[in-house]
């Protein structure tokens, strides 16, 4: 399961649809209703679960992304990043399962909004 999310959410990243991290936020959450089985795959949990997947997939994501663009960050800024990770991956998972009743836009400009400032120059 987590190879088959990372080659989508790698996918939706090197598309040219996508011009920021919102537009990814929106895809993202937009294949979450296609992909009945994402809410099957939240069953399990712990190490190597999807969640914790998304979390440290998403983390590492954007540090490679600033480190190619040469982004220097502190570690105010890291720990900025890991709680918005960590927080994102429950709510996308919130999200799949039903908690929510937004439409994949605004979930994903809601998203965007809370994302830290300093990581979303490395788009």
């Amino acid at each position: 399961m987590n190879d088959n999310y990372k080659r989508i959410l790698d996918q939706y990243i090197n598309s040219k649809q996508n011009h920021n991290y919102e537009d990814v936020f929106i895809n993202l959450f937009t294949m979450s209703k296609e992909l009945h089985y994402l809410k099957n795959a939240f069953d399990y949990t712990g190490i190597n679960s999807l969640g914790d997947f998304i979390y440290q997939y998403s983390y590492n994501t954007v540090i490679e992304m600033c480190k190619t663009k040469n982004i220097h960050f502190e570690d105010k800024d890291l720990l900025l990043l890991d709680v918005f990770c960590g927080g994102a991956s429950i709510m996308y998972q919130h999200y799949i399962l039903g908690k929510y009743d937004l439409s994949p836009k605004q979930a994903g400009h809601l998203l965007y909004q809370m994302f830290p400032e300093n990581f979303k120059i490395s788009w």
